[in-house]
């Protein structure tokens, strides 16, 4: 019997553990952040979906968008990575650049399972390292003589580079998370102080936390009726690119232009 009857991974495949579906069994509270404390995720928050609808989507443009909607948190990784793959890049190199991103996430997805899941939503491919999709390549086994004859063997495999595709560059390209953080201030108005609130505070060196925004959230009068905490809004800047945890929740740099556009134009 060989050691693969014994291995504890036969028969696993992580990425079935991540699925898509429109079809959820029960509604997600969309106030409830992914992840808890020390941005560690919570199982129970994860929706209930099918384990093969991802792969049942019609094209590249619905996959991408679909693992966009279903990763909010991990935006950043998976936009790293497109930004990486812009041009080839090998694989050890995303695996060192999204290690250090992720210092600060403690993700149960290691940089290697982020680029299996963009590749399976069309988002990146396998290369060459000009570019050239392995799949595309045809490789001809190797001759060897032994004497005098000459005997095909199986050539070594390529070397292997991530590289965005079409879709996956379109994707990329289109992604505006200021337009999503303006968008998201006039869908809500009424919680228009409490958005920018939370973004000032998460602008300030270091940051802030949950707890150090909920008595300011709490004490408002528009958060009473239905009640709302820090991570009601705090989970919808997350889901726009305007804030990230750093160990403390952060602005990004399209929190602060927002922060900083909106203040010329009440200034004008």
């Amino acid at each position: 019997m060989s050691n693969e009857d014994f291995s504890p991974l036969q028969g696993f495949d992580p990425l079935q553990d991540f699925a898509f579906d429109d079809d959820l069994e029960g509604e997600a509270d969309p106030g409830t952040l992914d992840d808890g404390p020390y941005g560690l995720p919570v199982g129970a928050n994860a929706p209930k979906l099918s384990s093969d609808a991802f792969d049942k989507a019609e094209s590249a443009e619905e996959r991408i968008s679909t693992l966009f909607e279903r990763m909010v948190p991990h935006t950043r990784v998976l936009m790293a990575i497109m930004d990486l793959a812009q041009q080839p890049v090998a694989p050890r190199e995303v695996n060192d650049q999204i290690t250090e991103l992720q210092q600060h996430h403690h993700s149960v997805y290691a940089p290697s399972t982020f680029c299996d899941l963009l590749d399976r939503a069309g988002a990146i491919c396998q290369t060459n390292e000009e570019g050239v999709p392995l799949k595309d390549i045809e490789r001809e086994p190797d001759v060897v003589t032994v004497d005098g004859e000459d005997f095909w063997m199986v050539a070594p495999p390529p070397e292997v580079f991530w590289t965005l595709t079409d879709e996956g560059r379109a994707y990329f390209d289109a992604y505006q998370p200021l337009e999503q953080i303006r968008t998201l201030f006039a869908d809500e108005p009424h919680y228009a102080h409490l958005y920018r609130h939370v973004l000032e505070q998460t602008a300030l060196d270091g940051g802030a936390t949950v707890g150090q925004l909920d008595p300011f959230i709490l004490a408002d009068e528009a958060a009473q009726n239905p009640k709302r905490y820090a991570t009601y809004f705090m989970d919808k800047l997350e889901r726009t690119g305007a804030v990230d945890w750093q160990g403390s929740w952060m602005a990004t740099a399209a929190g602060r232009d927002y922060l900083a556009d909106s203040t010329d134009e009440s200034e004008e």
